[in-house]
């Protein structure tokens, strides 16, 4: 391929298990600081979610907590049950500090989930 192709220049590597994991744990101390980017991305899809009725939501790659957070303290029924999954321990940590009132429980029965978010 030449330097002008652009599929070339739309490549994006291919990571695997191992590779993301030491990826996301490495970048997970700044994750936060892509909100300058993510606000406007995140707003329209909180707008499209029709969160009001959830009662269940699972959410693909969790990061920090701050999505769920945001949605726990403004979106969600009081009585809805959030779970958060990562492939960075480092993401994970953060989001249990960041969503400490609630109880961290991983219970993917099928059919569990009303709504599923991946960021």
């Amino acid at each position: 391929m030449s330097g002008n192709d652009p599929q070339q220049a739309l490549a994006m590597p291919i990571f695997s298990h191992e590779q993301a994991c030491v990826f996301y744990d490495r970048f997970g101390s700044r994750q936060d600081w892509q909100r300058f980017y993510e606000d406007r991305a995140i707003a329209d899809l909180i707008a499209h979610l029709s969160l009001e009725s959830a009662q269940t939501v699972l959410e693909f790659g969790c990061g920090t907590g701050r999505l769920a957070e945001m949605l726990l303290e403004r979106e969600l029924p009081s009585t809805a049950h959030y779970v958060g999954v990562d492939v960075s321990a480092t993401m994970v940590a953060r989001a249990q500090i960041r969503l400490t009132a609630g109880e961290i429980t991983l219970d993917l029965e099928a059919d569990s989930f009303d709504r599923f978010l991946s960021t």
